[in-house]
């Protein structure tokens, strides 16, 4: 039973010896404590410099339909509403919904005082007759 413990001890000690007193041992002891030091310290800094990409890249807005808070690449050419479904296009760091042309003003044509959007949509309207709904059909 003691000859395992001196045994053991021994050992141990060796390996401190080749670690410590060679050059070879002494470079795997520095590449060692080169390896948990940047495990320690890269951690930290790659997520500092994460976030700085992530609040330059991304913008934070919710869905004009839904309301649901969405995440959004600045570049991204289509986005979709995860939770409506409705097609978003994002401007100055806002979500509008894709769809007819429109122009926005600030300002509430009934209410001067309001800060509501005033929607104005071009359209134009086709009188078709009956007659004219026979004829395309054949």
């Amino acid at each position: 039973r003691g000859g395992g413990n001196i045994t053991s001890l021994l050992l141990y000690a060796a390996f401190i010896y080749l670690l410590v007193g060679t050059s070879g041992g002494r470079f795997i002891l520095d590449l060692s404590l080169f390896v948990w030091g940047a495990a320690l310290i890269l951690p930290p800094v790659l997520g500092y410099f994460l976030k700085i990409y992530v609040e330059k890249n991304v913008v934070v807005s919710e869905c004009p339909t839904c309301g649901e808070p969405m995440q959004v690449p600045r570049k991204a050419p289509a986005i979709v509403c995860q939770s409506c479904g409705t097609k978003l296009q994002l401007e100055d760091d806002q979500l509008f919904r894709v769809g007819p042309s429109f122009e926005r003003n600030q300002q509430n044509a009934e209410d001067p005082n309001s800060s509501a959007d005033v929607i104005t949509i071009d359209a134009e309207v086709i009188d078709v007759d009956a007659s004219d709904k026979k004829d395309k059909k054949r």
